[in-house]
């Protein structure tokens, strides 16, 4: 099973990158893909892999693919064997992003506290190899009201921080939610038709982007999503 599941991954990579230089012949010097991870390694979740099995997975694919990657972590635990699976990005040279402490909706919450948030989860991972200063707003919320908006995008910039902003919300959440569900009944069912591979082509004035989008979730090989964006 784990062969099979390696297997996949690694088919599902190099398609991912093969139809992004197809769709655009002129990506390697005018174009760019970008590959990103959010939220885990996810502790709790055993299913089909361990956590360690599945960062070791994910990571060897994409060594394989000669990829380079940026994980977004939400991060304040202590929590050793975790620190050392989100270590092991920065030791394989990507890197490692700020997604808040606690995750937190920046509608629900004051400016002043999410200001904390960004704070305590630099706090615990700016010393970890391949430590970057890039953000990604949890919910991509930034701020339900002007002052909130504007008052935080003047805080990263003091503290030198970019954005880790996304094209395109492909909803692999949800993805992720129903096949956790399926295997959690059946851990042998048959997942082909959540896993399948889906591109979406969206045209604005300003670009043409093309989403290839493999099904679904952030982290293990028979649930992982890759969003390629390209603009």
């Amino acid at each position: 099973m784990r062969t099979m599941i390696a297997t996949s991954l690694r088919v599902a990579i190099v398609t991912c990158v093969t139809l992004a230089t197809l769709l655009l012949p002129s990506l390697a010097s005018s174009q760019t893909i970008a590959l990103t991870f959010d939220d885990g390694p996810k502790m709790a979740d055993t299913i089909g892999l361990s956590p360690a099995d599945r960062n070791a997975a994910i990571l060897s694919q994409l060594a394989e693919a000669h990829l380079k990657s940026i994980l977004f972590v939400t991060r304040v635990d202590t929590d050793a064997k975790r620190n050392d699976l989100i270590r092991q990005w920065g030791i394989e040279g990507h890197q490692i992003g700020n997604h808040t402490a606690t995750h937190p909706d920046f509608d629900e919450v004051s400016l002043a506290d999410y200001e904390r948030e960004l704070l305590a989860c630099d706090k615990a991972i700016r010393d970890m190899p391949g430590f970057t200063r890039r953000f990604r707003f949890p919910y991509l919320k930034e701020g339900n009201t002007i002052e909130k908006r504007d008052g935080f995008r003047a805080f990263l910039d003091s503290n030198s921080y970019m954005t880790g902003p996304v094209s395109v919300d492909a909803s692999d959440w949800y993805y992720s939610e129903r096949l956790s569900d399926r295997l959690r009944k059946d851990r042998h069912a048959d997942t082909r038709a959540l896993t399948g591979m889906r591109t979406y082509d969206i045209s604005t004035a300003e670009r043409n982007i093309t989403m290839v989008y493999l099904a679904p979730s952030w982290a293990a090989p028979q649930r992982t999503c890759y969003c390629c964006i390209i603009i």
